[in-house]
């Protein structure tokens, strides 16, 4: 049984009876469960709810879940990597009340014990640092909204999305390869655009951030649930270390050096990379983007492939 698939009220009902018997360890001992593989198998063991099982939407009457206890405002910034998630999420560190993780956890990719668990341990850091908010940003979240909804009902989703030129040009620069790239873009943005109506969702465009930042940042405050300052487009002023590196250099961004690369560019100020595709995508990978489902989401944001600049803003 893959935990993904069945109902989150058994999980979460274990996950109750941990805390009651006080046997979840704490933060200071690694925030990870004290007999993980002993939950796991119970929770397999339980197999799969009946269509008539209550939801962890349904279980509210025992919140705060404890996992999430303390956390007045969370929110998961994900969409297409590349997309310009990591420089939101560093300007959203420099809030006096947000505790950003400088790393992407993956809180959710795997089975739905490990994100509780990553959650537990980001509420007592955020404890820690006297943080009332909580911003977690892993783009490919995108593909695990469902899950994160359930298991974490009150959460708000910030979406970035990018012209696809842009976003292929870049992966394909880092990895070789433009059609997966374009691959990507592809899967990832749809899943974007079909929340395009949700009322848990903002949906930001990178350009539109680029152009104004400080608009598009007072937007996802507001959203979220915080105040803004503009003092909060001065985070380059205070340096962070994003992905466990040690300094701030800048390297190729290809391959290994890519860590390095956006580490340094999130510690600058906001940089404008629209257009940078011109004179780097092969005109094969460029034809695609005039045709089918690449097409229809370039629209969709306002792209348009056939003009040599994209609208600056969407409808």
């Amino acid at each position: 049984m893959v935990l993904d698939d069945v109902g989150y009220n058994p999980i979460f009902e274990l996950y109750m009876e941990y805390v009651a018997s006080g046997r979840l360890i704490t933060e200071s001992a690694g925030g990870r469960w004290d007999s993980r593989q002993s939950l796991l198998a119970r929770v397999t063991a339980a197999g799969a709810p009946s269509p008539a099982s209550p939801s962890l939407m349904a279980t509210q009457d025992v919140a705060p879940l404890p996992y999430l206890r303390g956390l007045t405002n969370i929110a998961f910034i994900a969409g297409c990597g590349h997309s310009g998630t990591t420089i939101v999420a560093n300007i959203l560190a420099a809030h006096p009340l947000i505790h950003v993780p400088l790393q992407e956890t993956g809180a959710f990719m795997n089975d739905a014990a490990h994100g509780i668990a990553v959650m537990d341990r980001l509420r007592a850091a955020a404890a820690k640092r006297g943080k009332t908010a909580l911003v977690e940003k892993s783009a490919r979240h995108v593909t695990r909204l469902a899950m994160i909804r359930r298991l974490v009902p009150s959460a708000r989703f910030i979406l970035l999305v990018r012209d696809g030129r842009d976003v292929v040009a870049s992966l394909g620069r880092r990895t070789g390869d433009f059609g997966k790239g374009l691959e990507r873009w592809v899967k990832e943005t749809a899943l974007v655009l079909a929340e395009h109506h949700s009322g848990d969702t903002l949906i930001v465009r990178y350009e539109d951030f680029v152009v104004d930042p400080a608009r598009e940042i007072r937007r996802i405050c507001e959203f979220i649930g915080v105040s803004f300052s503009n003092e909060l487009l001065d985070y380059h002023k205070e340096p962070r270390l994003w992905f466990g590196l040690r300094e701030i250099k800048r390297t190729s961004g290809i391959g290994t050096d890519h860590e390095h690369l956006r580490n340094w560019q999130v510690n600058q100020p906001v940089y404008d990379g629209r257009g940078r595709w011109r004179g780097e995508l092969p005109d094969e990978i460029l034809d695609r983007f005039r045709q089918g489902e690449a097409l229809r989401l370039m629209l969709a944001f306002g792209y348009e492939p056939d003009e040599s600049r994209s609208i600056t803003r969407s409808g």
